[in-house]
């Protein structure tokens, strides 16, 4: 039955509708569009570029301009510098946030959460995907794509207590964002999108929802998200190293066996790569997965001496039941070899070790039969070198200087004074101080678990070096003390071969942020000070009358070597009496014609071992017993002065200061010499 014209014309013109929109949906399609990426791969540095990659930039550029007032502490780092760092590759970045800053957590938190999320498909942490970041690191804490980025803490290799550790090492004062390759490359979806105009007349397109992969809970490197062709299943128990190209295990040094979970299969060539250093027992008894220190021969050898081998054993690793890494030692102390079991089965690894409470580890890596395993390897900081004294400082003559060298100083200290070639000084060392992890040291021998060495080493890969020694201009202290290493002071003699102001270091190669406390160091002059001489004798001239004036003043300039010459000339034998008023500065130090002021006040006694009483006023060439005038006990508060003068000659009489170095003296001194009547 025909249907009536006005309902075939309304079916008509829905099905014109349907059709349009579903041409519309055909159109704007996401064909193109890439959909969400799997938890990035961990891909450490390999190589080293490190000019900022796109993609770095555009999250750079988007965190700064999206939380206001924020910024950036770079990018790239040099290839010179130590480590492994995503820096060198330029897709990593800096943020810089300040975990005192309330704004700056609110900051912190919010991109946290953010990248964090689950999105309306059920994909969670999908922008930190999209975004390609493989971790964060910010005040403590971690977040990596091998953990699903879940929250742990954080702690940097080169601390050992986290209240030690500096606060750009604890990354509070920034936060660090590491991105996979492609990320780099603006190649994952967050970059895409945003580099890539959308078209005005179609609408932008959602992209699809990808299938949630579980993320690998290791922290190691992590296979692609679920996009590869399913591979043919192993035999039960088979190292499978298609998706990452080696497992790591750590061997203890105690001596026991380790036995894999896996087996290796027959006939398959795998690599094995041994690292790691141990001690067992002092601090020169150091191995690693071949050698031992010898302390004897002061180098790495391949077997222990006998009786060591007797008391400790083979002290080598072996790889089920054979020593399979031959005998050369290598300064790296990284070993690799090959293996093709003849069978299926397991790895047995062993350390042939009784050692004394052995302290340390062993890492064996086993790989592909040419896969890069640096990543899986220890990794250490880097050591300072034995101080040195290049640089030569000016100074005034030093006759007696207390210094405080701290711990955690690594510029060196200097004294004040300046010392002279062929002039032999007294350096007196007192205190003790902490290198971190329980070490101490007085400036010449170290205190490691408790028993003081005379020689040792706190980093086992130098056991040959001598740590915690104090270095006098370039040169470790050797001194002598009642009790050997445990004695409370260290003296030694010490006589310069160029001049200038003494340079002190303690030689700590680590870091120093876990560093305290400070030695004492007294440096006193020996050979004794050139002492002032008396004027050439004259013959008396009665009608001269520089003979009769029965007075004279005049003043002497501390500066001067040689001092003032009186116009009075006195006869010899004949007592006169002399009076200075007025004090002066030497190298900072208050002194009048006999005191000095010290942290105790004025006093007459300055601690010296030569015998010597400088910064006093002599006459001729003797010093003299001064009196005090006016209100004082011993040292004048008006800085006043008498005695009774015998010349031992006729002429003028000389007032100079007796002192070392004139040069930075201050200050003038008035005198009055009052001729006695006969």
């Amino acid at each position: 039955m025909p249907l009536p014209v006005p309902r075939a014309l309304r079916m008509l013109a829905v099905a014109v509708v349907l059709a349009t929109a579903l041409t519309g949906l055909r159109a704007t399609s996401p064909v193109d569009a890439k959909p969400i990426e799997g938890y990035p791969d961990y891909q450490p540095q390999t190589s080293c570029s490190p000019r900022p990659k796109p993609g770095t930039v555009m999250l750079s550029e988007h965190l700064i301009r999206k939380y206001k007032g924020t910024g950036s502490l770079g990018i790239s780092r040099a290839c010179s510098g130590s480590g492994v760092s995503e820096h060198k590759e330029g897709r990593a970045f800096d943020w810089a946030l300040d975990a005192r800053s309330g704004r700056d957590r609110g900051y912190a938190r919010d991109f946290l959460s953010r990248i964090r999320s689950t999105d309306r498909w059920g994909n969670r942490n999908a922008l930190a995907r999209r975004m390609g970041i493989m971790y964060v690191i910010w005040n403590d804490h971690m977040w990596s794509a091998s953990t699903g980025y879940r929250k742990r803490d954080y702690l940097h290799g080169s601390c050992k207590k986290l209240e030690n550790c500096s606060a750009t090492l604890r990354h509070r004062d920034h936060m660090h964002i590491s991105l996979s390759r492609a990320a780099a490359r603006a190649e994952t979806s967050w970059y895409v999108k945003r580099s890539t105009p959308k078209p005005a007349s179609e609408p932008a397109a959602t992209p699809p929802a990808a299938p949630e992969p579980e993320p690998d809970t290791s922290r190691d490197e992590k296979p692609d998200s679920g996009t590869k062709k399913r591979r043919p299943k192993l035999p039960d128990g088979i190292l499978d190293l298609r998706s990452k190209p080696y497992r790591a295990i750590r061997v203890p040094v105690d001596g026991g066996t380790v036995e894999t979970r896996f087996k290796l299969r027959e006939g398959v060539t795998y690599s094995l790569t041994a690292a790691g250093l141990y001690g067992y027992g002092d601090p020169h008894k150091v191995g690693d997965a071949v050698c031992t220190w010898s302390k004897g021969d002061r180098a790495w050898v391949p077997q222990p001496p006998r009786r060591a081998k007797r008391r400790f054993g083979r002290l080598a690793l072996s790889v089920n039941g054979e020593l399979l890494f031959g005998e050369a030692c290598r300064g790296s102390h990284t070993y690799r070899t090959h293996i093709t079991p003849t069978k299926d089965q397991p790895l047995r690894l062993r350390l042939l070790s009784r050692g004394e409470s052995p302290k340390g580890r062993l890492t064996v890596v086993v790989g592909r039969k040419r896969a890069r395993v640096g990543s899986a390897l220890p990794t250490y900081p880097p050591l300072a070198p034995a101080p040195t004294a290049t640089e030569r400082r000016k100074g005034y003559g030093l006759i007696a200087e207390t210094v405080s060298v701290p711990a955690a100083d690594a510029g060196g200290t200097y004294t004040v004074g300046s010392v002279r070639p062929g002039v032999t000084y007294r350096v007196t060392v007192s205190g003790a101080v902490r290198l971190g992890g329980g070490v101490r040291s007085n400036g010449q021998c170290l205190s490691i678990g408790g028993s003081w060495y005379r020689h040792a080493s706190v980093d086992r890969r130098v056991p040959g070096q001598d740590h915690g020694d104090l270095y006098v201009n370039g040169a470790p202290f050797v001194g002598r003390g009642s009790s050997g290493c445990a004695s409370s002071t260290r003296t030694t003699d010490f006589t310069p071969e160029s001049p200038g102001r003494m340079r002190l270091d303690l030689w700590d190669p680590l870091a120093r942020d876990d560093n305290s406390g400070e030695l004492r160091v007294q440096v006193q002059r020996l050979t004794p000070i050139p002492t002032p001489t008396a004027p050439s004798a004259e013959r008396p001239r009665k009608r001269r009358t520089e003979w009769q004036q029965p007075r004279d003043r005049f003043e002497v300039n501390p500066r001067s070597k040689t001092g003032t010459l009186s116009t009075i000339r006195l006869r010899k034998g004949v007592q006169a009496q002399i009076i200075v008023r007025g004090r002066y500065t030497s190298t900072g130090v208050s002194a009048d014609a006999t005191c000095v002021r010290t942290a105790a006040g004025w006093t007459q006694t300055v601690p010296d071992v030569v015998g010597q009483d400088p910064l006093n006023v002599w006459v001729d060439d003797q010093p003299v017993k001064w009196r005090a005038l006016g209100p004082g006990d011993g040292c004048s508060s008006e800085y006043r002065y008498t005695t009774r003068f015998t010349p031992a000659r006729n002429g003028p009489i000389r007032v100079s200061v007796f002192d070392l170095d004139h040069r930075d003296n201050k200050g003038i001194l008035e005198v009055k010499v009052l001729r006695e009547p006969r």
